[in-house]
């Protein structure tokens, strides 16, 4: 029931029976004191998380891995740091799962000195464990060392998965490296991971960040699109000015039954922005609402400012 209500986001609800059950007189299980502690993540009850780990002290559950993992990510969640190293520091199993959810956590709060040292304190390595440390890199705009990092990943003789792929695409997007992106897409025939959706849609966003229209032939090629592969077409055509071809993948993604969303008519407006096309950028700004049931948020509205300045009808800013 505890599980069951966290589940379903009912935090409350589920620190109330563990709380019950903890006055019945009955010893909570690992799982219980797992579960109460996402409660209090979720609902950042940082004060009852700290008697449910004082409870898991007294009935020696804070060795568990689980009860670890819960956790690292109750104090995380909570940005309470001093206490994530010291659970870290009570970890004695050499279980991964708890050493990968600190180092993501730490990742998370965009603490990358914390995070390399828990990596590097790792009694074992798998390849959650590098996939964290390369996107946390990835993620705040060191490129050179996701890539350095993952080197000494394949050296050790980890093969990537979908999410370590995607990391490294979306590093070769910031930093334009076309050519190290082309590396990463063979390394995925080679590896097997060729047709996965996941890497799919990273590689159209990359080649679109690097400037390449080959992000349209790899949506082509796909076998199954779903609503981020259109919304990675749609953004590329809005940041290299593609405005008519942003118009044409909206049509085909209507036309295979995807619903666009906010980021399709971002992508689309951003497009006719560039590109000066004026009817039909009012005609997707006011199919939003009218057709989709979709507001306008500050970003859309930034799109039309752009396509009307650009177009010298300042005049009509305000309507």
């Amino acid at each position: 029931m505890i599980a069951g209500f966290v589940q379903n986001r009912h935090s409350r609800e589920a620190l109330k029976l563990f709380s019950e059950l903890h006055r019945s007189g009955l010893v909570p299980s690992h799982s219980g004191f797992t579960s109460s502690l996402f409660a209090c993540a979720n609902s950042g009850d940082i004060e009852m998380g700290k008697q449910i780990h004082s409870l898991a002290i007294k009935r020696r559950f804070h060795f568990n891995p689980f009860v670890g993992n819960g956790l690292i990510c109750m104090y995380a969640k909570c940005r309470n740091i001093q206490d994530i190293s010291r659970v870290s520091g009570t970890m004695i199993a050499r279980d991964n799962v708890p050493w990968n959810s600190l180092d993501y956590r730490l990742s998370e709060n965009c603490l990358l000195d914390d995070a390399r040292k828990a990596f590097e304190n790792m009694p074992e390595r798998d390849v959650v464990s590098w996939t964290a440390i390369i996107s946390a890199y990835e993620q705040a705009g060191h490129g050179d060392i996701a890539f350095e990092l993952f080197g000494k990943m394949l050296a050790g003789g980890v093969k990537p998965n979908q999410s370590t792929i995607s990391s490294l695409l979306g590093a070769c997007g910031c930093m334009g490296a076309t050519k190290l992106g082309e590396q990463i897409r063979a390394l995925t025939h080679k590896v097997g991971l060729n047709a996965c959706l996941f890497v799919s849609n990273a590689l159209i966003s990359m080649y679109f960040k690097c400037g390449s229209l080959d992000g349209f032939q790899i949506i082509q090629e796909m076998s199954y699109r779903d609503i981020v592969s259109w919304n990675a077409v749609l953004a590329g055509c809005g940041q290299n000015g593609l405005g008519v071809e942003a118009v044409e993948i909206f049509r085909q993604m209507q036309a295979a039954g995807i619903l666009p969303n906010e980021i399709s008519f971002l992508g689309v407006l951003c497009g006719c922005s560039h590109s000066g096309l004026m009817d039909k950028g009012w005609e997707y700004f006011h199919s939003m609402h009218q057709d989709y049931g979709i507001m306008p948020l500050v970003h859309h509205y930034s799109c039309m400012v752009s396509l009307l300045g650009r177009a010298g009808r300042l005049s009509e800013l305000k309507s």
